[in-house]
């Protein structure tokens, strides 16, 4: 007798391993898929805009990467002594118009550079609610707080994000065609929406992701979204707050991740990585110890050892430092 319906992933063709460079974008979620594959040792750039929740202000920001075209003045705002950008989130900021500017053209500069030679590029839409600029059309990616008649809030509608998705890719690919974009739709809910009104927001989100992904080639989508309502489908895998996945749920949805993209090889490197840093949170009563000394020496073999695999300056680098090499 089984008690939940398990969803199992397809795996991937496509090969996702170590020397490959990402770019994550979105909500959350995004920062936790890029913080996985940061401790797995990839070269990834996660969320250069700060976290952003919906699909336009995500595309309009990485459109405006590729042609170097910059943030347009309606979008900047002062607001707390301080100025943001309506298509950034708010930890990009600065006491001055200019100060801000500068580091927007530096984040877009970035963004492009990686644009043009990352091989993956992982997008996790948040919600299909939308705030827009009263007399404009800038898609706001956060409201920094200013007052709610500032803004027009809609429901975007499939076809839109599908068509703004599918240009963002033409423009992609003129500079990078070899890149392959994974789309996924957060599973944390969104309840100021209200419940339902939420359960209408990852509906349009997850039909525009399929119809992508069926529409626009070098696109596959993960069910993140999927793995937590339909698999887990249980409150004890959220936090406290009853809308964010708990660290049970993520490992599963990394696991199952795994799973879908990484060969064989990748999947032990992987696991040989996650026993170092195991190791490394070790606590000995007897530090000066001969015995400790061995436990050192085995975790910088086991270090070298993988080093000859895959490059992890990285973790070397937090090796040297834990250990005091």
């Amino acid at each position: 007798m089984e008690f939940r319906t398990e969803l199992k992933v397809q795996k991937s063709s496509w090969d996702l391993r170590h020397g490959h460079s990402v770019l994550s974008l979105g909500s959350c979620f995004a920062d936790f898929i890029g913080n996985k594959l940061e401790q797995n040792q990839f070269e990834i750039v996660s969320n250069p805009f700060g976290t952003i929740y919906n699909p336009m202000s995500i595309f309009e920001n990485l459109a405006s990467c590729v042609e170097e075209k910059l943030i347009d003045l309606p979008a900047i705002v002062s607001s707390r002594g301080m100025f943001f950008s309506y298509r950034l989130h708010s930890e990009v900021f600065s006491e001055s118009k200019e100060g801000l500017l500068k580091k927007i053209e530096l984040i877009q500069e970035q963004v492009s550079k990686v644009l043009s030679k990352t091989d993956y590029l992982i997008i996790t839409l948040g919600t299909a609610w939308v705030y827009e600029l009263n007399g404009c059309t800038v898609s706001v990616a956060n409201c920094h707080k200013m007052p709610a008649q500032t803004f027009k809030r809609r429901l975007l509608e499939v076809s839109e994000i599908v068509e703004a998705f599918t240009g963002l890719v033409q423009k992609v690919k003129a500079i990078n065609p070899n890149l392959r974009i994974i789309t996924t739709v957060s599973p944390v809910r969104h309840i100021k929406d209200t419940l339902v009104l939420n359960s209408v927001s990852k509906s349009i989100l997850l039909l525009a992701c399929h119809k992508a992904s069926q529409l626009v080639p070098d696109v596959q989508y993960f069910p993140s979204f999927e793995l937590v309502t339909d698999d887990l489908r249980d409150y004890r895998f959220y936090k406290e707050d009853l809308i964010h996945p708990n660290s049970v749920a993520l490992q599963y949805i990394w696991e199952k991740f795994r799973e879908m993209y990484f060969s064989e090889e990748t999947r032990l490197i992987s696991e040989d990585i996650a026993s170092i840093y195991l190791a490394l949170q070790h606590k000995t009563l007897h530090p000066n110890s001969c015995e400790h000394e061995q436990f050192k020496k085995k975790i910088v073999e086991k270090v070298n050892k993988l080093n000859v695999k895959v490059a992890i300056p990285r973790l070397i680098e937090e090796v040297n430092l834990k250990l005091k090499y």
